[in-house]
């Protein structure tokens, strides 16, 4: 579990996909620390296990259907991802509660950068979009944020990044035509889905509750 408050950005210094598993090496410097082989680490985001783990090194194994839902696909040598260590009972959650599971990636059709802060407008699919509205909590790129603004009509979204932000993750360097790794609320979607399956094996039920309302009024 995370808590989508990243420690810092760290450099790709190996990329292998040549075979059905994606190699991603990634120098972490003391974010290695007590790092042990089958730790959890979010990468951009995306929860993966660390399967070696030394210099200050980390090597992780991207399965095909990571790679493919996520953008960990289009890393290279030299990209800067978002890194965050699992969260620990006890500590401070300064973000939300993150499973490191993502949905999709959503294009990025605006970014603005001034030094107030930063702009981000994305589309999300209409499989997800049902599940986001205005001042709800989302993650891009493993970055707990609030939806400044969402359209649930278009599934656009907008949001504001504050300049510690922007310096501390790779949202800063982020352009139109990006692609950026969406979670959403597992809260959100539990609800959601729950009252949907309530009313689709109930329907008279809301339609009783409104004619009692009525009645009442």
């Amino acid at each position: 579990m995370f808590t989508g408050i990243v420690a810092r950005t760290c450099s790709v210094v190996g990329f292998n996909d040549s075979s059905p598993t994606l190699d991603l090496r990634i120098r972490l410097g003391s974010l290695c620390d007590e790092l042990v082989d089958g730790s959890s680490v979010s990468v951009n985001g995306v929860c993966l296990t660390v399967t070696e783990c030394n210099n200050g090194e980390a090597k992780f194994d991207v399965v095909p259907a990571t790679a493919s839902l996520t953008n960990l696909s289009q890393c290279k040598l030299g990209s800067e991802v978002n890194i965050e260590r699992s969260l620990k009972f006890g500590s401070e959650i300064g973000g939300h509660v993150m499973s490191g599971h993502v949905c999709e990636t959503v294009l990025v059709s605006e970014a603005s950068n001034t030094l107030q802060g930063s702009t981000i407008v994305f589309k999300a699919s209409d499989e997800w979009k049902r599940f986001l509205f205005s001042k709800g909590f989302i993650a891009l790129n493993g970055v707990s944020l609030t939806l400044a603004e969402f359209d649930r009509e278009t599934g656009v979204g907008r949001v504001n990044l504050i300049p510690e932000t922007m310096e501390r993750t790779n949202l800063g360097r982020t352009k139109a035509g990006d692609t950026l790794n969406l979670e959403i609320d597992s809260q959100t979607q539990s609800i959601v889905e729950t009252t949907e399956s309530f009313l689709r094996e109930n329907p008279s039920w809301l339609r009783t509750i409104l004619e009692n309302q009525v009645t009442a009024a």
